[in-house]
C-alpha cells in the first residue's frame, strides 16, 4: 500500500500467552515459508523471460518511451512485476489454510489473511527490483529459520487490526500494554490518530522471544517541545560532534560508549573464530587460511552456538543504544536551532577506507537520516 503523506511508528508490546506465542511462531513459519517460494517463482520466470528472444531485442534497444512500455509488457506478461508477484502469493497462501472441518458447525483455521500475504508478495518484489533494475546486485537472499520476523496488514479494519487495546487477527486477540493515564502523553496524542495499518514485529531479547505491535499512524507525530528558531552550523565526524550557534558551541565524543560493547563484540568473534577452527581443522590449511573448494559439512560445538547467542545480544544492544543516542544528540541539536547547515560527505566512499568498520559501528549516516526527519516534522 503506497504512503499518501507522512507516516510514524507508535510501538506497543504484547502481553503474549503460550498458545498465543505457539500461534504466532507458526504464522511467522509459513510467512518465511511463502517469500522464499514466491521470490524462488520469480525468479524461474526471470530465467525464461531472459531466453526469450523479443525480450532480448528490446533490451538492446536504444533507451525510449516504445522500449520502456514493450519491456514492461513483457516483464507482466511473465508475472516479473508488482501485480505478479500478487498473483504468485495468492494460490500459496490458499494452500496453507488450515484443515477442513468435520462438522459445518466449526470454522476452517486461517493462519495468513490475504492483505498479509499480499504484503510479503510487495515484500518479494522490492529485493526482485533491486536484482532486476541494480547492475550491482548480483544476488538474492533467501530467508533463513528463524530470520522472517515481520507480518503487516493494508488497513486497520480487516486482517490484523488494533481495537480497544487489543490486536484481533484470525481469532487471535492479544491484550497489548499500555501505560497509566497521565504516565505516557506522547502515546496518549498518538493514538488519536487515525490508524493506516498495523504490523506485528517479533523480536529476540535476552534469549527470549518476545511479540510487538507496530501502529503506522497517517500524519505527523505530537511535538514533545515547541521549535527553537535559529541557525546551526553541524560538523559531524565519525569520533567528535561539533555544533555551532548563536546560543553555545558544543564539542563531545559521537556515540559514547558504543566502544566498550564493540570491544565485547570484538571478543566474541575471536572466540568463535578459535571454535571454529579447533572442530573444523579440515577446513584450514596449515598456514592459517580458508581452504578453496572444501564443501565438507562445518562442526559447531556446544559453546560455539551459546557464543552465537551471545553475539546476536550483544549486536542488537550496539543497534538500541545507537539508536538512543541519535535520537538524543539529533534533540539537543534541535533544541538550538531549526535551520541546520551540514557539509556534505561521501559515506559509502569512506566505508573503503581504513574508517569502514568504525563507521558501521557508529552509523554517522543514520544520523544525519533521524536529523532529517525530526526537521521535516516542523
Amino acid at each position: 500500500m503506497a504512503n499518501k503523506g507522512p507516516r510514524y511508528v507508535v510501538e506497543l508490546f504484547l502481553k503474549t500467552e503460550i498458545f498465543q506465542v505457539h500461534i504466532l511462531e507458526k504464522r511467522f513459519e509459513i510467512g518465511r515459508h511463502i517469500y522464499n517460494a514466491c521470490k524462488r517463482k520469480m525468479l524461474d520466470h526471470i530465467q525464461q523471460m531472459r531466453k526469450d528472444e523479443t525480450y532480448q531485442f528490446w533490451l538492446k534497444q536504444e533507451k525510449s518511451k516504445t522500449r520502456t512500455k514493450k519491456l514492461t509488457e513483457i516483464r507482466e506478461a511473465y508475472d516479473v512485476s508488482k501485480t505478479g508477484a500478487e498473483r504468485i502469493v495468492n494460490n500459496m497462501g490458499k494452500h496453507f489454510l488450515g484443515k477442513k472441518p468435520k462438522n459445518e458447525k466449526h470454522k476452517q483455521k486461517v493462519h495468513l489473511d490475504a492483505h498479509a500475504v499480499q504484503k510479503i508478495a510487495l515484500t518479494v518484489w522490492e529485493s526482485i527490483e533491486d536484482y532486476l533494475f541494480n547492475p550491482k546486485t548480483k544476488k538474492v537472499r533467501f530467508k533463513k529459520f528463524g530470520e522472517f520476523n515481520t507480518l503487516e496488514g493494508k488497513t486497520n479494519k480487516s486482517g490484523i487490526r488494533y481495537k480497544n487495546g487489543f490486536v484481533e487477527w484470525n481469532g487471535l486477540k492479544i491484550k497489548a500494554e499500555m501505560p497509566k493515564p497521565g504516565k505516557d502523553p506522547y502515546l496518549e496524542a498518538a493514538l488519536h490518530d487515525e490508524i493506516a495499518y498495523c504490523r506485528i514485529v517479533r523480536k529476540i531479547i535476552r534469549g527470549r522471544t518476545k511479540f510487538y505491535l507496530q501502529l503506522v499512524m497517517k500524519g505527523i507525530p505530537p511535538q514533545k517541545r515547541k521549535p527553537v528558531e535559529g541557525k546551526v552550523g553541524l560538523d559531524n565526524g565519525i569520533s567528535t560532534v561539533a555544533t555551532v550557534s548563536d546560543k553555545s558551541v558544543n564539542v563531545q565524543e559521537f556515540c559514547k560508549g558504543l566502544d566498550e560493547l564493540d570491544r565485547e563484540r570484538r571478543i566474541l568473534l575471536r572466540r568463535m573464530d578459535r571454535s571454529r577452527r579447533a572442530t573444523n581443522p579440515n577446513k584450514f590449511n596449515d598456514n592459517g587460511t580458508f581452504k578453496k573448494g572444501n564443501k565438507d559439512k562445518w562442526i559447531r560445538s556446544k559453546r560455539y552456538w551459546k557464543t552465537l547467542y551471545e553475539l546476536k545480544e550483544i549486536c542488537r544492544k550496539i543497534a538500541a543504544v545507537r539508536k538512543m543516542m541519535h535520537n538524543k544528540l539529533a534533540n539537543e541539536i534541535l533544541s538550538e536551532g531549526n535551520e541546520i547547515y551540514a557539509e556534505r560527505m561521501n559515506y559509502k566512499g569512506l566505508h573503503k577506507t581504513r574508517l569502514g568498520k568504525r563507521m558501521g559501528i557508529k552509523a554517522p549516516a543514520a544520523f544525519l537520516e533521524i536529523l532529517d526527519r525530526k526537521l521535516k516534522y516542523q
